[in-house]
C-alpha cells in the first residue's frame, strides 16, 4: 500500500525596521536587526508550528530565504508544501530561477565571467528539500499578508493564553486557532479572480 503524503501549508515572511534600513551595495536593505518568521500547519492532521528569530546586518533577501529553509527543514517526512512567501525575490527564485541555476552550478554569467548567484547557499538548502517535498509557491503581497496575520492574531489573543516574547534563539510553540483558514481564503479567493480573468480573455477571443 502506498503511503498518503501529508499536505502543509507554509506560510514565510521577514520584517527589516525602515527606521534602522539602510542600502548597501544596491542589493536590498540590511538592517542592524531584522526578523525572519514562519508557520508551519498541516492541512490534513493536527501538526502546528511557528518559529521566528533575529538576525543582525544580512538583507531582506536573506532574512526571507532563511524563512523558507527553516520551515522547509522543519518537516520531518516526505510532504506536499504550499509554500506562501511575501516576497517576490523568493517566488522568482523557486518558479523560474532554481532550475537554471543548479544546471549552471549555482552561478550566472557576467561578462564572460561565471559568478555565484547571491545567496547561493540558501538556495542550495532549497533545492535539496525539492528532492523530497513537492513544493507549490505562491506571492501573497505584504499588505494582504499583515491583515491576515492581524486577524489570526486577533483570534489567537481571543482564545490563547498570554506568552511571553519569542527569546533571541529560535522559539517554537502550537499556535491557535489554524491560519490556514485566512491563508486558504486568500488562496480560494486569488484563484476565483484568476478564472474570471481567463474566462474573459477567452470570450475576448471568441468574439
Amino acid at each position: 500500500m502506498v503511503a498518503i503524503e501529508p499536505h502543509f501549508l507554509l506560510f514565510c515572511n521577514s520584517f527589516l525596521p525602515d527606521t534602522a534600513a539602510r542600502n548597501v551595495g544596491g542589493l536590498g536593505r540590511t538592517a542592524a536587526l531584522g526578523r525572519w518568521h514562519f508557520v508551519l500547519e498541516r492541512l490534513d492532521g493536527p501538526e502546528k508550528l511557528e518559529a521566528a528569530d533575529s538576525e543582525a546586518g544580512i538583507n531582506e533577501e536573506r532574512l526571507s530565504l532563511l524563512a523558507v529553509v527553516r520551515g522547509l527543514e522543519a518537516l520531518e517526512q516526505p510532504s506536499h508544501v504550499t509554500l506562501i512567501t511575501t516576497s517576490k525575490y523568493v517566488s522568482r527564485g523557486l518558479r523560474c530561477g532554481l532550475a537554471a541555476w543548479r544546471e549552471n552550478n549555482y552561478t550566472w554569467e557576467s561578462f564572460g565571467v561565471r559568478r555565484p548567484i547571491r545567496n547561493s547557499d540558501l538556495w542550495q538548502r532549497i533545492d535539496t528539500a525539492q528532492k523530497f517535498h513537492g513544493i507549490n509557491c505562491r506571492y501573497l503581497e505584504a499588505a494582504t499578508a499583515a491583515q491576515t496575520q492581524a486577524e489570526y492574531s486577533a483570534l489567537a489573543s481571543k482564545q490563547s493564553p498570554p506568552r511571553s516574547e519569542f527569546s533571541p534563539k529560535v522559539a517554537a510553540r502550537q499556535i491557535t486557532p489554524p491560519l490556514s483558514s485566512s491563508i486558504l481564503g486568500w488562496l480560494n479567493n486569488a484563484g476565483r479572480k484568476m478564472r474570471r480573468r481567463l474566462a474573459g480573455r477567452e470570450l475576448v477571443m471568441g468574439t
